[in-house]
């Protein structure tokens, strides 16, 4: 049992509780560098250049935001134009479908566009401007048949500009480049022949001056790809020559070796050399 003299030394306050005791204990402090990222040399070189980043950023979200309209600018917003019903579509309809299909910048998408606008009645509205626009892609199909000429297609490339409607200015021209077409490859062709023929006989030197004909024929294949290709042969016959030399002069040594050295080198002559035949005999 606990001394009465133990309470009555005890200091109450006026409620009859002890009071507080003065050392109770307190709430943790916490400092603010706790909080505080941990201080790298990284973070504090970040943290000072802070409105450069601040550009940096912006500048990269606007560029995202300037790309992204770009690609929505390109989507074009055109109905289906291969699902429309064309005989109740409008003329509107029937010009943007007519771009859509021009815009693939191929010979069946501008003849399509064409079909497509020339439908209309010569006394629509928006006659004139329909007008412009077929005489421009009639252009665009002679301009792709002329391509195709270059790269060395001829029977292509007059398939093509028959192809390019009547009613069009361009189709006036198609009888008169299909003309120079013709005169370029039958040119080109004799030129060709005639550089084969001196290489044959091993005119080597009227063979190139042959082939240097092709250089400005008006073609671009037969100036690069048929160029190429003959004074390549001439280049390799003039080397074949100097074989042929070379094996002869082996075989008049009447030795074994000799001869099987020879036969080596004939048999490496190719078959389309001037030259193939006496090396094979």
């Amino acid at each position: 049992m606990a001394d009465p003299s133990d309470f009555s030394q005890r200091p109450y306050t006026d409620s009859g509780l002890p009071p507080a005791s003065s050392t109770a204990p307190q709430s943790p402090r916490f400092e603010a560098q706790d909080l505080s990222p941990t201080q790298s040399p990284l973070w504090a070189k970040i943290a000072k250049n802070w409105h450069v980043w601040s550009l940096a950023s912006l500048a990269v979200v606007g560029s995202l935001g300037v790309v992204s309209a770009v690609s929505l600018f390109r989507i074009p917003n055109l109905p289906n134009c291969r699902a429309i019903f064309w005989p109740t579509a409008s003329a509107t309809t029937r010009i943007q479908c007519a771009e859509a299909f021009a815009n693939q910048e191929t010979v069946d998408g501008y003849l399509d566009a064409i079909k497509l606008v020339d439908h209309l009645p010569d006394d629509h509205p928006l006659r004139v401007d329909i007008n412009q626009r077929i005489e421009t892609w009639a252009e665009q199909v002679l301009r792709l048949a002329e391509f195709t000429f270059q790269e060395g297609d001829l029977s292509e490339a007059v398939d093509i500009a028959r192809r390019i409607p009547d009613q069009t200015t361009a189709a006036e021209l198609v009888s008169e480049q299909i003309d120079r077409w013709n005169e370029i490859w039958e040119k080109a062709d004799g030129i060709y022949a005639e550089a084969q023929a001196e290489l044959r006989q091993r005119n080597f030197q009227e063979a190139f001056a042959q082939a240097n004909q092709l250089l400005d024929i008006g073609n671009r294949y037969w100036e690069t790809t048929k160029y190429d290709e003959i004074t390549a042969l001439i280049s390799d016959g003039r080397r074949d020559l100097n074989r042929l030399g070379q094996a002869k002069r082996l075989a008049q040594r009447k030795t074994v070796k000799g001869i099987m050295e020879a036969v080596e080198i004939a048999q490496a002559i190719a078959p389309e050399s001037p030259l193939y035949e006496e090396a094979q005999g």
